[in-house]
């Protein structure tokens, strides 16, 4: 069967981020013909168009988009820049936008590669798209919800529930589509919320179980360094500022620690900065980004993973980090809930508590072994619940009801 998969956080020279969304498509990919187009907005943001030679940096970004080769999983897809609104407030016309700006290519595909189904990934802009193939070719989609459409996040509201405009349409698309997917309850809840009488169904984003790491059973001794990590993209929400800080009072307090940050983005300078001016750069270091498939074996070389971010729907990292045989510290009513279900898996402490934070981590200094339990239930369940080939069994039948 063919699928057409439209979804913009797949990774690409242009977007770096959307791992969990490459893995998903690349076992889809095993079973099913799969084409993949990824909708690039540009500019990144219009503040950079104001910028010394701004134009011309968007106009190079442009033109390397365009000569990306393709998604290079199964050598199918393509990246579809486009000019955007320059405000999230026009979430409801994005799609349209796209639509007119890329609309020979996208009659090129339905054409030659038949799709007998669209897979979208978001309301925005994925789904909207879908919808409107849907009006003019009459192909039945799928929308695969991650959050960013219906949580609150660091620039205000849910994308979908900012205006009404946003919202109507938003629920234009569910009511339309063949199947409304998600990631966790938390996100099953905040969907049948805020569009009432819309069916969601949850789907688990999984992980590589072939790299598993053993536990690393330790005896504490003070004079021993603690590795800690962090792997993301850079955003405020992601809470590594609150782990500098409690690295911070624990060193204060005579812990040999060190903390390495994989990841890029635009908090980097400002967590930069703190580190500086704490004069903690041989202690506290940034390691880049991190290649997917180095992932877990890198995790396996630490103590433990630490990221207690916010507005955080669901967050495959902790999964990877138990796989990888450490423990793993989130934040409560976030994210790791969903992974909390099936037992006490992920350590969690409320919202911006460097204090909770760093007793957590000191807890776990002083008795590391106690988080064993912990690891091993957790990659119990990764094997029952957040297996890939176990997901995607299930999401295959979803389909072929479908079709």
């Amino acid at each position: 069967m063919n699928i057409l998969i439209i979804s913009h956080l797949y990774p690409s020279v242009a977007i770096k981020s959307g791992y969990f969304v490459y893995n998903q498509i690349e076992e889809l990919s095993k079973h099913l013909n799969v084409y993949v187009v990824i909708p690039k907005e540009m500019p990144t943001t219009y503040r950079n168009i104001f910028k010394i030679n701004g134009i011309r940096r968007e106009i190079e970004n442009l033109l390397k988009i365009k000569k990306e080769p393709p998604p290079n999983s199964y050598k199918i897809g393509e990246v579809m820049p486009f000019f955007k609104m320059p405000s999230k407030q026009f979430c409801f016309c994005q799609s349209k936008l796209f639509l007119l700006q890329n609309k020979k290519d996208i009659l090129r595909i339905v054409n030659h590669f038949q799709p007998k189904i669209i897979y979208a990934h978001q309301i925005f802009p994925g789904g909207g798209i879908a919808y409107y193939i849907k009006k003019d070719h009459g192909i039945p989609y799928i929308v695969y919800e991650h959050g960013v459409d219906v949580l609150d996040n660091n620039t205000g509201r849910g994308f979908a529930l900012r205006n009404n405009l946003n919202f109507r349409f938003a629920r234009k698309v569910l009511e339309n589509a063949s199947c409304v997917l998600t990631n966790s309850q938390r996100m099953q809840n905040e969907i049948s919320k805020h569009f009432n009488n819309i069916k969601v169904s949850i789907s688990h984003i999984g992980v590589d179980v072939k790299r598993y790491g053993e536990f690393k059973e330790r005896r504490r001794i003070k004079k021993d360094r603690f590795n800690m990590v962090s792997l993301c993209y850079f955003t405020e929400e992601k809470g590594i500022r609150d782990n500098i800080m409690a690295v911070i009072k624990l060193v204060k307090k005579g812990y040999n620690i060190s903390y390495d940050i994989y990841g890029k983005g635009e908090y980097e300078t400002i967590l930069k900065r703190l580190v500086d001016q704490n004069r903690l750069g041989e202690r506290i270091k940034f390691k880049g980004f991190l290649p997917n498939e180095e992932v877990i074996d890198t995790l396996n070389k630490y103590d433990v993973f630490v990221m207690p971010s916010w507005e955080e729907a669901f967050g495959v990292v902790y999964l990877e980090a138990l796989a990888a045989g450490i423990p793993a510290i989130g934040t409560q009513n976030e994210g790791p809930d969903e992974i909390n279900r099936y037992g006490d898996i992920v350590y969690t402490v409320p919202r911006n508590n460097v204090e909770a934070l760093a007793g957590t981590i000191e807890g776990l200094i002083e008795d590391y072994n106690s988080s064993k339990e912990r690891v091993m239930l957790g990659q119990k369940v990764i094997m029952e619940e957040f297996n890939w080939s176990k997901i995607i069994d299930s999401l295959l039948k979803t389909i072929d009801s479908i079709n």
